[in-house]
């Protein structure tokens, strides 16, 4: 009798992950694309696109910044919060001031869960990402200032710019909970933000690019890209290419923002399959492993 409990149990085991399995398979099929783009006006120079769709709100986001309080690594963190968690691909984000795991933290003002991690704002970025915790991720463009949602449903601006209304949104941000970091912005609401002139004299070197694109479709539903560029190209170079894909073959309505996603020293990307393993390629794969993040944007189900 033991042994037919046994062995029952072992069947409904196995079938129970084989429908978690097929479950996952599924949710990935009808949310996720996975492609390589040759571009043939560039000699065939490859772009690895990671495509998710925001429809039902399935597909989420979280944001892994610095070490907790008590030492805790970002892996460390990212380990724990991951299980029951279908995870699409995880990238490094920001920009850090060291690559030493050990003492880095992010350039520009950061907070996650609405502990402060870098309350200083780099006047050289304008982009202002908010990662929220229903998964959606947000940018405000700092030139414009910063719309919060006030307790009376009111919505106010901010020019964060200026020290007293930076900490007004602090205190905002603080209650409740956000996550936030800063980054370069480069495309808003279709418009290129950035000029040949001013990308070249800050940064002319070619190097692979990254970039993370919230794109608007013509049903008003909304789309992430993660296209990664492994063939070495300026920044400005890196950005026209990439918007001139979304706009002229994912034929997007609306780019509603293009930021840029480090690939310096923390060069980290895995992109997973529809299984949940890694993706042994290069166009899905950066320099850094997982257990050496020091920063981690995650997508997931």
């Amino acid at each position: 009798m033991q042994n037919r409990i046994l062995l029952l149990s072992l069947l409904l085991s196995v079938s129970h992950s084989f429908v978690k399995a097929q479950d996952l398979s599924s949710t990935y099929s009808q949310y996720v694309e996975i492609k390589t783009f040759m571009n043939r006006a560039k000699n065939n120079e490859p772009y690895g696109i990671l495509k998710m769709s925001r429809r039902d709100s399935i597909i989420k986001v979280k944001y892994f910044v610095g070490r907790s309080y008590n030492g805790t690594s970002v892996f460390e963190l990212y380990d724990s919060w991951r299980h029951n968690k279908a995870i699409i691909a995880v990238t490094s984000g920001t920009y850090m001031d060291h690559c030493d795991i050990a003492i880095s933290r992010p350039v520009g003002l950061c907070m996650e869960d609405g502990r402060i991690i870098n309350k200083s704002l780099e006047p050289n970025m304008d982009g202002l990402i908010i990662v929220y915790a229903t998964g959606g991720i947000a940018t405000a463009n700092l030139r414009e200032g910063v719309n919060i949602r006030e307790d009376n449903g009111n919505f106010k601006t901010l020019d964060i710019r200026d020290p007293i209304k930076r900490a007004e949104f602090i205190s905002w941000a603080q209650q409740k909970q956000a996550t936030i970091f800063q980054t370069h912005l480069f495309v808003y609401r279709d418009n290129l933000i950035i000029d040949s002139i001013t990308a070249n004299r800050r940064n002319n070197q070619t190097a692979p690019r990254r970039f993370l694109a919230v794109c608007r479709e013509e049903d008003g539903t909304i789309t992430y890209y993660v296209i990664n560029l492994p063939t070495a190209s300026t920044i400005y170079d890196g950005v026209v290419k990439t918007k001139e894909y979304l706009k002229n073959v994912e034929n997007v309505n609306q780019i509603v923002f293009l930021i840029n996603l480090d690939t310096g020293c923390q060069n980290l990307y895995q992109a997973n399959d529809p299984s949940g393993n890694e993706i042994n390629n290069k166009f899905f794969r950066g320099d850094v492993k997982v257990h050496d993040a020091i920063n981690l944007l995650a997508f997931y189900f």
